[in-house]
């Protein structure tokens, strides 16, 4: 009763055209395996077996037409023995078709039962397909074949945190493809490759800047987290963080594997042995969401204060979850804002506020404790900044594998202490100049303008107006392998490979023309200064784009030709300025409508006028309305509007007599120069953004 493939009778009966037979390939099988891989062994209990090998060599070829059967650990086989049957489709009195009947699905049974004989298939038979994919779905013990793959990355990440060496986990990845039976913890710890601060290191980790997710946490069995004392904290961007006690018990994250989704890639993170345990106690027993620790607190059902542990304390769980939260609805503030009786909490979301709830004021004083504890801040320093380093208030929260640098400040009102946390993802790659959303001629007149070798280039804005993304899209287009590029900032963006990069320090802030000198001196060919603050920052950089350097820098100005005329009134003589300045832009971040459930609509008589169009002839324009996927805001993220505004020679004459707005805006006019309005009519007119937000964002008076 062997089964075996003969690979070139199918081919056969394929090329013949004979639709009821199934082609090997069509399994996505490998045809380069022996045949005897895919022989089936005449025992039953080695049926279960043998489909798995067929599964391995099929990989994710063929689709699913069933639904997986919920994830749930399975006990070894030798406490739980299991035989597969396969029950056919009973008989019909209608003529049975040429190919074989799909059979029902597998059961599994106890081994005391009668074992069901199972019928030869064929490979030609449509019931492979179906029995493969049951088998499939069905729970099984899980094979240890592929466990180095899935292994790796924990390794990869033990080595960053310079748990072990680099050659040792080559080693043991080396060992392990030997005995794949082996975990990988197991084998490190028998090679003795943890390094002796290890266990320093873990202690020395702090789980209050990791955020705690609720969700992670239910993934697996709250029995499974206490016996194993291993927690999921946090889950993004793939990953999940999952939270021990020491590396040498890595090997306990394979525990948790059979309840995380297909490919989730596992970061592990080292905390306190007493701290851990705490935690794990803490969040399986207390709520975890900000609506339930409310209630709680006005119920009386909540331990406050002093007398609670860490996590157990609901000021604590009620920033995480604020936190959380903020995150997760992509806020770039969080505002905890004291009124009559109580704390108001809202985030700034694509720009504009939301509400998110409420605090009592007999609980605000904790969780303010809190927020200046994670910050780094006390009573008598919260207002003040140090003389080195970065300001206090300044840390940063983990959620799975991404980093958020954050920002608290607080200040004194007549109602109490108000405290804003600004929140930004510390991301590896910045955006292209594709992915910001600029017009193509505003990309193209920036693209030519960094084809030149020297001369300054300006980005105007407000505050958070996206100017240091556009300043590191523009470094994106430069090839850092063939050029020298230095950044300075006050706190860096984004980390750049190839790139060399100075967070400044408050020392060095305060001396700007001596920071960039010393910048200049390294020999940069690209230099990217965050923000020109002052005239003496204007000249520095003037000066540096004379002597041959590309300059990328911001300002804070409404549009170009206003950051120009400041540029002039900064530098003593403008002349300077002339021949030097190669580029001013100006942009926005407006929100843009959901592209799920806007709304459409014929544009008005005013719009037509507003827009420069022919009211006779009105068209259609977006307008938000709501639904899940966009919170019921009816927008979803943001999109910048633009204008570059190119100096040319004529330009440059004018820029040297000092010239004012009125004629720079006219020479401008006539080359062409399309203003931040100009651009987002375009964008209205395509459906990205709607009149109402255009009118929010950008001053339209000119045009009435």
């Amino acid at each position: 009763m062997g089964m075996t493939f003969d690979k070139k009778d199918m081919n056969k009966r394929a090329a013949n055209g004979d639709a009821s037979s199934l082609n090997i390939e069509d399994l996505g099988i490998d045809t380069e395996v022996s045949d005897e891989e895919f022989v089936e062994p005449e025992a039953t209990d080695e049926v279960e077996r043998g489909i798995q090998r067929l599964i391995r060599s099929a990989g994710g070829a063929f689709k699913r037409t069933i639904s997986p059967a919920p994830v749930t650990p399975v006990a070894p086989a030798a406490d739980i023995p299991a035989t597969v049957s396969v029950s056919p489709k009973p008989a019909t009195s209608e003529p049975a078709p040429q190919q074989a009947a799909t059979p029902e699905p597998a059961t599994l049974q106890p081994a005391t039962a009668a074992p069901v004989i199972v019928p030869p298939f064929k490979a030609g038979d449509m019931s492979v397909v179906d029995t493969v994919e049951f088998a499939d779905a069905a729970p099984r013990p899980r094979s240890m074949a592929g466990l180095g793959d899935l292994q790796r990355p924990i390794g990869e990440r033990l080595v960053e945190l310079r748990h072990v060496t680099r050659t040792a986990l080559d080693a043991a990845i080396a060992e392990q493809e030997r005995a794949p039976h082996k975990l990988l913890g197991k084998i490190l710890a028998d090679m003795d490759a943890f390094a002796a601060s290890s266990g320093a290191d873990a202690a020395s980790h702090d789980p209050l800047h990791t955020l705690i997710d609720p969700a992670a946490i239910k993934l697996a069995p709250a029995d499974l987290i206490r016996s194993a004392q291993v927690l999921p904290v946090s889950r993004g961007g793939g990953a999940i963080m999952v939270a021990l006690s020491h590396p040498n018990l890595i090997d306990k994250i394979e525990e948790l594997r059979p309840y995380l989704p297909a490919g989730t890639r596992i970061e592990p993170c080292f905390w306190p042995k007493s701290a851990l345990e705490e935690t794990i106690d803490a969040v399986l027993e207390n709520e975890m969401s900000a609506e339930r620790i409310l209630k709680g607190l006005a119920r009386g059902s909540e331990e406050r204060g002093a007398e609670a542990t860490v996590w157990a304390d609901p000021a604590v769980r009620l920033v995480n979850a604020a936190l959380l939260d903020a995150v997760e609805a992509g806020a770039s503030h969080a505002h905890f804002e004291p009124v009559d009786g109580y704390v108001r909490l809202r985030y700034r979301v694509d720009g504009a506020m939301r509400q998110s709830s409420s605090i009592d004021k007999r609980f605000w004083q904790p969780v303010a404790a809190h927020l200046r504890n994670i910050a780094g801040l006390d009573d008598t320093e919260r207002h003040e900044e140090s003389g080195q380093g970065s300001a206090p208030g300044e840390f940063t929260m983990r959620l799975g594998d991404r980093v958020f640098a954050c920002a608290l400040k607080t200040f004194d009102t007549l109602n109490g202490e108000r405290m804003t946390i600004r929140i930004g993802e510390i991301a590896c790659e910045p955006m292209s100049l594709g992915e910001l959303g600029l017009s193509d001629h505003s990309a193209a007149l920036v693209l030519r303008s960094l084809v030149r070798p020297s001369g300054m280039i300006v980005v105007a804005g407000g505050r958070a107006s996206g100017r240091t993304t556009t300043l590191y899209g523009m470094l994106g287009e430069m090839k850092a392998a063939e050029r020298s590029i230095f950044t300075v900032e006050r706190r860096i963006g984004y980390r750049l490979p190839l790139v060399s990069q100075l967070e400044v320090t408050t020392a060095q802030a305060n001396a700007p023309q001596k920071l960039i000198e010393d910048v200049v001196a390294q020999d940069p060919d690209v230099l990217l200064f965050d923000k020109i603050e002052d005239n003496t920052a204007a000249r520095a950089l003037a000066n540096a784009a004379s002597a041959g350097r590309l300059v990328l820098t911001s300002i804070d100005a409404p549009d170009s030709l206003s950051a120009l005329i400041e540029l002039i009134g900064m530098v003593d003589d403008p002349r300077r300025l002339a021949g030097r300045l190669s580029t001013v832009m100006a942009q926005r971040l407006v929100r843009r409508l959901c592209s799920v459930c806007k709304q459409s609509r014929t544009a008005s008589s005013d719009e037509c006028f507003i827009f420069g169009l022919d009211p006779t002839d009105r068209p259609t324009v977006y307008h938000p309305n709501g639904c899940p996927s966009c919170r019921n805001t009816g927008y979803r993220g943001r999109t910048v509007i633009s204008e570059v505004l190119v100096i040319d020679d004529e330009l440059n004459d004018l820029v040297a007599e000092g010239a004012g707005i009125a004629d720079l805006r006219a020479v401008a006019t006539d080359k062409g120069f399309q203003t931040l309005a100009d651009d987002g009519v375009r964008k209205v007119l395509l459906g990205e953004v709607s009149p109402g937000e255009l009118a929010r964002a950008v001053d339209l008076a000119a045009r009435l």
